[in-house]
């Protein structure tokens, strides 16, 4: 029920690895391991979030460890939502015997790329599918309800990361001029950082390469560039569901308040 960064070296075990976990993760002993994997002579492979992995970065340097067999590669972070609020609405879509979750993917492609869901699976195999403009976490999530208070003045809405690789979503590329076909399962967008990034990049089999310039990248996802607009209820958001949890005997009080504060209102991407 909780996102973890934890090291993967089988190709069996790298499904677990994949797909988006919109909530903060548990860092546990990742900066130790790649220290640890780096003064041994191997190769390792770092995926986080802007700030984690800038983290990384200066950790190693204090450190003073050769970074040579280190791959770096960040995402374009839309802010980082609070564990606790995941928690708690998990409590609330999963209810009774059996029904622990053991696997959740914040974007499943069943309605398609664009509107993509959320998909909780049980133990008993049981599955809750909501779409981005059905799934109140995800709404709440894509309003800015309750991002950490630091995604709302990022340091690192730059085109230039202190990494080899950056990845995220190219939103809009319909609107550019492409050789890839638009078939609504999505077009990664891939920024090489560092020559090292460019080089991996370019000898990986299987991947459609189509370049476009920085401006154009830049405008097709501004979570680039710009913070989350912080919501006007954020501010009140956790006092306010303690005080709603201690009026409400609700089974699942996250949901409930969340539907009070956001109601109807569609998803913000900004």
């Amino acid at each position: 029920g909780k996102a973890i960064h934890d090291v993967c070296e089988t190709l069996e075990a790298l499904p677990q690895f994949m797909t988006s976990k919109y909530v903060q993760s548990d860092m546990q002993d990742a900066l130790k391991l790649t220290e640890e994997g780096l003064k041994a002579g191997r190769e390792v492979l770092f995926v986080g979030t802007p700030c984690q992995a800038a983290g990384l970065k200066s950790y190693l340097e204090a450190k003073k460890i050769d970074t040579d067999g280190l791959l770096c590669v960040d995402i374009i972070c839309h802010g980082v939502p609070s564990p606790y609020v995941w928690r708690e609405y998990l409590n609330g879509v999963v209810k009774g015997e059996g029904a622990e979750p053991i696997t959740a993917n914040f974007r499943h492609k069943f309605y398609g790329w664009r509107k993509f869901a959320v998909s909780i699976e049980t133990a008993y195999l049981k599955r809750y599918l909501r779409d981005k403009d059905n799934d109140l976490y995800l709404r709440g999530f894509l309003n800015n309800i309750f991002l950490r208070p630091s995604c709302y003045h990022c340091r690192f809405k730059t085109l230039k990361h202190n990494v080899d690789l950056t990845l995220g979503d190219f939103w809009h590329f319909e609107h550019f001029e492409s050789t890839i076909k638009d078939d609504d399962t999505g077009v990664s967008l891939v920024i090489a950082q560092s020559e090292k990034g460019d080089k991996i990049l370019h000898e990986l089999n299987g991947l459609v390469l189509d370049e476009q310039p920085l401006e154009v990248v830049s405008k097709a996802n501004k979570n680039m560039l710009l913070s989350a607009r912080m919501s006007d209820t954020r501010r009140d958001f956790f006092d306010g569901y303690l005080a709603f949890c201690a009026e409400h005997k609700s089974n699942q009080p996250m949901q409930d308040y969340l539907q009070k504060l956001i109601g109807d209102k569609p998803s913000d991407k900004a």
